[in-house]
């Protein structure tokens, strides 16, 4: 009797693991953390055929949630499955899982195995059921003879989220993605959240973004990612503050959907120039730049006749990737509304139109878009175009080319900025490709290329700079990849330095090679009658073997720069052609240092042969310590015995050499 009762027992057993009952689970999940992503499993049970089960070769699932929660994405795939085989998507409303053998074998899966797991955030907050919809037509899973396993059990679950913060704001000091959490001030947004991006880059990568309203501070930036659209149920803004004149950056590779005000704004300085540009608007017109508590005036420039045009017509229109200059008496905020289609979904280029005239060629064009353009970047097409830029920085140009700046100018074009090219020829084109933005304010970086001379003049209460540099590539003529015209100031007080190569005033002058005895000429326009200081910076990017001379044509004075890199002098306005830059290799220092075997000190005397001309030593300060005439080759000894021990200038003019030289005094 007992046998036969544990064999029914294992007759009764082998049935239930036979007739093991398939089935698939969705969990039921609830927090009370606020703006989490929260992660919901899908396990399945039966389906094991090693003991007893079902093995599958497919499944498709559909579950309904409500607008208390919003579709994230899936993890924590189960291992067993690749991830190129599935196919996962919320509609909104609907979560689709979708699997299928790809070798068409079933797959033992092992009893409550988790399958993926749906991931969540707070949309309007509260309770969602989890329901699977349509079973055994659209949710079903496949045995081994891709039949229907009609038997399969399915189980709903239920999300619980607290609602989302009313504002959440978000600041980071790298770029880095919406959903990295610990970037929140409150959580990830809902849908009635209201979103600041503060600080940094702040990068949209996942169509979960929700939000209400979307502001994008001052110095902070957004990028969409390609493929994603965001949508923002009311306004969206990109906000400038007094005192800073970055307005919040968004580079959109994606699409955005704004069904309140779309609102951009550039703070400008009161009482000094600036160059604007309309930021993707279309039919903007010199009206919205008119404030009458804030009188000020808008200008446009004419290539042709080389003149600024005041833009008094109120209903004239502003063209997108075209600059104007405008000034206001007090500071002013200017506000955009983007009200035109595509609106913020910018086209992939803008082409401002150019022109040549014979002698001028100065266009004033604008970045038209919401972030900063890399001159230096891709998509550019500069035809008949020189690589140099030109800014108006309020006081003053700034300019770049070939890498180097003058006046704080970059390769970085704000946006809505404008900016000065100087087309070379008939014909020109100038296109900006979307491909070029970066989110970006930095300065240029004065150590990262080689034998750069900054010359600066500081006087009535301003600065300006011109660049001396050296580049192999350059020739000593006019290059537009290397060379940049000096543009002078709108405000005649501020003085102005330039250097002159072929007779073209620059701010940037590139040379091909440092040669014996480079004598570079320096113009200065001074504004009015007062002191002023010509100082050299940057001689560190130089070796030691090169000697930098100011040469003062009024004075007679030779100053060693590298010793003393500011030179201070009287001057009245007017033009001023008194300085030139002598830049040339060392012949060295001490006894018997020796240049050419002309001029060397030995024993307490200059020793000066196979040379004449005239004959001036200096002290390092500039001060003319003797002066005589060679009027000879043969060698003649000039008597140092009275000079104090030191390093001294000894210069030598006349008609068969010009040569200055370092010699050490014992």
């Amino acid at each position: 009797m007992k046998k036969l009762v544990f064999i029914l027992l294992c007759m009764f057993s082998s049935m239930l693991i036979v007739n093991a009952q398939t089935g698939v689970t969705v969990g039921t999940v609830s927090s009370a953390v606020q703006g989490q992503i929260i992660t919901v499993p899908v396990t399945i049970t039966g389906c094991d055929a090693t003991n007893g089960g079902t093995g599958v070769t497919g499944f498709e699932m559909h579950f309904s949630y409500t607008n208390a929660v919003q579709y994230y994405g899936i993890t924590n795939l189960y291992s067993g499955f690749s991830a190129g085989d599935c196919n996962f998507n919320g509609t909104g409303s609907q979560f689709i899982g979708l699997w299928s053998s790809p070798t068409f074998l079933p797959y033992d899966i092992p009893n409550g195995t988790v399958l993926f797991e749906v991931q969540f955030i707070a949309k309007n907050g509260g309770v969602s059921p989890l329901d699977f919809m349509n079973t055994g037509s659209q949710t079903i899973l496949l045995d081994q003879n891709f039949d229907v396993i009609a038997s399969t059990l399915w189980t709903n679950g239920s999300i619980t989220l607290p609602a989302p913060a009313a504002t959440t704001r978000w600041n980071s000091a790298a770029a880095q993605s919406w959903t990295t959490q610990a970037n929140w001030s409150n959580g990830l947004p809902g849908l009635t959240s209201n979103v600041i991006v503060e600080t940094g880059t702040m990068t949209i990568d996942n169509a979960a973004f929700l939000c209400n309203n979307l502001t994008v501070n001052a110095g902070a930036a957004m990028t969409i990612n390609s493929g994603v659209t965001v949508n923002v149920p009311s306004n969206f803004t990109l906000d400038a503050i007094a005192s800073n004149t970055r307005t919040g950056s968004l580079i959109n590779n994606g699409t955005l959907n704004v069904a309140g005000q779309r609102i951009v704004k550039r703070w400008l300085s009161g009482g000094v120039n600036h160059f604007i540009s309309t930021p993707l608007r279309m039919g903007t017109t010199v009206n919205t730049l008119y404030t009458a508590s804030n009188p000020g005036w808008a200008y446009s420039w004419s290539e042709a006749t080389q003149t600024w045009t005041n833009m008094v017509q109120l209903n004239t229109p502003l063209i997108i990737s075209y600059g104007y200059a405008v000034n206001y008496s007090q500071p002013k905020t200017l506000t955009f509304s983007i009200t035109d289609n595509p609106g913020f979904n910018v086209g992939p280029s803008y082409n401002p139109t150019t022109s040549f005239t014979a002698a001028n060629g100065w266009n004033l064009v604008g970045n038209p878009y919401l972030a900063t353009l890399d001159w230096l970047g891709s998509g550019w097409t500069k035809t008949k175009i020189d690589n140099a830029l030109y800014f108006y920085n309020g006081s003053t140009y700034s300019s770049f080319v070939g890498g180097v700046g003058t006046n704080g100018g970059t390769q970085y074009i704000p946006a809505m900025q404008g900016f000065f090219v100087h087309a070379n020829g008939t014909g020109p084109n100038l296109v900006m490709s979307k491909t070029g933005l970066v989110h970006n304010a930095q300065t240029y970086y004065k150590e990262s290329i080689p034998d750069v001379l900054r010359l600066s003049i500081t006087g009535n209460g301003a600065t300006d700079e011109a660049v001396v540099r050296f580049d192999q590539s350059s020739t000593a003529g006019f290059d537009s990849d290397f060379d940049a015209y000096k543009i002078f100031s709108m405000d005649e007080s501020v003085p102005q330095i330039s250097t002159t190569n072929t007779d073209q005033e620059l701010s940037i002058n590139c040379q091909p090679e440092i040669t014996s005895n480079l004598t570079i000429p320096v113009s200065l326009k001074i504004g009015a009658f007062g002191s002023y200081s010509l100082n050299t910076e940057n001689l560190g990017s130089f070796n030691q073997d090169v000697e930098v001379y100011l040469e003062d044509l009024s004075t007679g004075k030779t100053i060693d720069m590298r010793s003393t890199p500011s030179y201070s002098f009287e001057a009245a306005q007017g033009d001023l052609n008194r300085f030139n830059i002598r830049i040339q290799k060392s012949t060295g220092l001490g006894n018997n240092a020796v240049a050419n075997n002309q001029i060397r000190y030995n024993a307490g005397n200059l020793v000066i042969e196979n040379v004449t001309g005239t004959l001036e030593v200096y002290s390092m300060s500039g001060q003319l310590i003797l002066s005589q005439e060679i009027d000879s080759p043969e060698q003649h000894l000039v008597s140092m015995s009275n000079a104090p021990k030191g390093v001294y200038l000894v210069k030598l003019f006349g008609n068969s050499s010009n040569q200055v030289v370092k010699v050490q005094v014992n």
